[in-house]
């Protein structure tokens, strides 16, 4: 459903829309790879509560490859995340002999959320090959205030800390090679309620795909519990929750770049949707649940990037929300 669209000069500070996350007053900040031109800096955009444009952060801009992705909010701590990940205009092929290439990026930024600036940036992984940091989720309960971010280029989870401005990893998703498939490609990952699971997608570069279930209990040394394998060509990507927490949905398309200008990357997956229950603490795939975009759209072959759950009434029933952690359950 269209909602509307940036005309107004002022608004059309940004491009390369990716991630949101609502406000608690209303409206909702989204992250920009993009400046106007594609191209570094990007920006964080702010929604008021109608959907309308507020301004486009920080005023100051950096100048050292800002190209957000990721966002991670925490209102009750003044604090808010983003994580940069790729510059989009460089990925295109723009004629003339200029053909794309991948610029990823490596860094956390850290906000002041009332100020709306950027109080700190955090090398994440090799500067001189940097990771392409894609996703940031903060730890519910962590007492530090600590998150994770998802390196796609190195295949690792790293373990952030805002206060200190360190990174550290502490998963190595490499040992989950393939003979047949390029290295895997941590994408995006969820985190639940308590603070204690962790679900991340690995994408083969489109060629194959898992999804892993991991015990952050200690995110200092997570634990991974189990994977399901999604199969040949299945290319994960987006992944959600459902409102109680039993099941995880999975879509299989990232992205490929075939229109005018095209570009550099194709990674298509084969555009299912999986459905995951948490059966014993272990992720099991539903074998009841078959949706392809490539049969099931009647425009398709389409391709299912991201996700969001609704419910049919509108409202969530009271077994569909998520019960508070225990007083010792969540992180230390």
């Amino acid at each position: 459903m269209f909602v509307k669209a940036n005309t107004l000069a002022s608004e059309s500070s940004a491009s390369i829309a990716d991630e949101f996350k609502p406000k608690s007053a209303g409206g909702f900040f989204t992250t920009f790879m993009g400046g106007p031109d594609g191209a570094a800096p990007g920006r964080l955009v702010e929604y008021d509560a109608n959907s309308d444009f507020v301004a486009a952060w920080p005023t100051v801009l950096p100048t050292d490859g800002f190209n957000p992705h990721g966002i991670a909010l925490d209102e009750a701590h003044n604090l808010l995340l983003t994580s940069d990940f790729i510059c989009p205009l460089h990925t295109l092929n723009l004629g003339a002999g200029v053909q794309g290439s991948v610029q990823l990026r490596g860094s956390v930024r850290v906000w002041d959320l009332a100020r709306r600036s950027i109080t700190k940036t955090i090398t994440v992984g090799d500067p001189n090959n940097p990771p392409g940091t894609i996703n940031v989720e903060l730890i519910p309960h962590d007492r530090r205030l600590r998150a994770f971010v998802s390196g796609v280029n190195d295949g690792k989870l790293y373990l952030v800390d805002p206060q200190a401005g360190t990174a550290q990893p502490v998963v190595d998703f490499n040992s989950f090679a393939l003979p047949d498939a390029p290295a895997p490609w941590p994408h995006l990952f969820r985190i639940n309620t308590a603070g204690t699971r962790l679900a991340i997608t690995l994408n083969y570069q489109g060629l194959d795909g898992k999804v892993v279930w991991l015990d952050i209990v200690r995110p200092d040394s997570p634990k991974i519990l189990n994977f399901v394998e999604l199969g040949k060509g299945s290319g994960p990507h987006y992944l959600t929750f459902s409102p109680n927490e039993d099941r995880v949905v999975v879509s299989d398309y990232f992205l490929v770049e075939d229109l005018i200008p095209s570009g550099v990357v194709g990674i298509g997956g084969d555009h299912k949707v999986h459905v995951l229950d948490v059966v014993d603490d272990r992720l099991v795939e539903d074998p009841t649940f078959n949706l392809d975009f490539n049969r099931d759209v009647a425009t398709g072959p389409a391709r299912p990037h991201g996700l969001v759950i609704v419910r049919r009434n509108g409202r969530l029933d009271r077994h569909d929300v998520p019960q508070p952690p225990q007083a010792n359950g969540g992180p230390q």
